[in-house]
């Protein structure tokens, strides 16, 4: 039998020791990470998150199924409609790791000029604004801030923005 790529499901904050055991047992395992800016007692850090909390992808046979399953750390494997593991395409891991950069996957929040957005944090917090660009410093942007009194250019940190939904 070939190896397949399926979904694991792993108890609360335990992927990275479920994904040390099955890497131990010689099985591939696909973790996606990625880093996000936060704003922590007043600055701005980076932190890595998971792209699917408690979620890892491992390649392995379907008679290994018992082995995974019951690994430290593991909660379940995703079943398919026939009861067996549910095979995920190598289609979209390759486009996952395709979306990756140093590691990681890069999550683009690509502006237009125009979008409506939201401000989330800072001394704007919940006005609604028009993105006009992005602009120097990166992660820095230009937008246009409805007021009482008129509208105001306002240059803002690009991870305050949200977009209106």
């Amino acid at each position: 039998m070939k190896k397949k790529w399926r979904c694991v499901y792993c108890k609360p904050k335990s992927s990275k020791l479920a994904k040390f055991y099955l890497e131990r047992a010689g099985y591939e395992v696909f973790q996606p990470l990625f880093k996000e800016k936060k704003r922590v007692v007043g600055q701005l850090t980076e932190v890595t998150r998971e792209l699917f909390p408690n979620y890892l992808f491992v390649r392995f046979e379907l008679e290994d199924y018992r082995l995974v399953r019951y690994t430290r750390g593991v909660s379940k494997v995703i079943l398919g409609d026939e009861g067996d593991p549910a095979e995920v395409p190598e289609e979209i891991i390759e486009y996952i790791k395709d979306q990756m950069k140093d590691g990681f996957v890069v999550l683009n929040k690509d502006y237009e000029k125009g979008d409506k957005v939201y401000i989330t944090d800072g001394p704007f917090k919940g006005f609604e604004a028009i993105f006009l660009e992005k602009i120097k410093p990166k992660d820095r942007v230009l937008i246009l801030l409805k007021t009482i009194s008129g509208e105001l250019k306002v240059e803002i940190d690009e991870l305050c923005l949200q977009t209106k939904k």
